[in-house]
């Protein structure tokens, strides 16, 4: 075989190996926009930024806390979001029909509880967005469940 096969050989498995991945691409049914409405979420993008600015100068307080014994996560925010009014987003990066969005009802020591028993295990992302005396807040937390 001389070195004019050779490199027909190489064109042709090129060729078989480029097509095979354009009918993978086309066979693949769960695809995904990160959001649906994703150009006006970025154009929002700098109001979440003052909303986590003001989060974070709420100080260290604001957690979420997973507890895989009794199938919960605890949102512990201060004292000062008592009597705030929001949403608790649970976002699956992997599926949007999993997305799974409760309203923020917190307690009087400003945690609330939120059971998770029904969710499937794997990678959360946890989306808080609250507003208390016309300031509004966010924080965003991966967890593992």
């Amino acid at each position: 075989m001389n070195w004019g096969h050779k490199i027909g050989l190489v064109y042709v498995g090129f060729v078989v190996f480029m097509l095979t991945l354009v009918v993978l691409c086309i066979k693949q049914k769960d695809i995904f926009l990160v959001t649906e409405n994703y150009y006006s979420d970025e154009l929002a993008y700098e109001t979440r930024i003052q909303k986590v600015k003001n989060a974070n100068a709420l100080g260290k307080d604001l957690q979420i806390l997973v507890k895989d014994d009794v199938d919960s996560v605890y949102l512990d925010l201060t004292k000062q979001s008592i009597g705030s009014t929001g949403s608790v987003v649970f976002y699956r990066p992997s599926s949007e029909k999993m997305d799974y969005k409760i309203p923020m009802n917190l307690d009087y020591n400003g945690q609330q509880r939120i059971y998770t028993g029904k969710l499937a295990g794997g990678l959360w992302t946890v989306k808080l967005e609250w507003e208390k005396a016309g300031q509004q807040y966010y924080k965003e937390e991966k967890i593992q469940l």
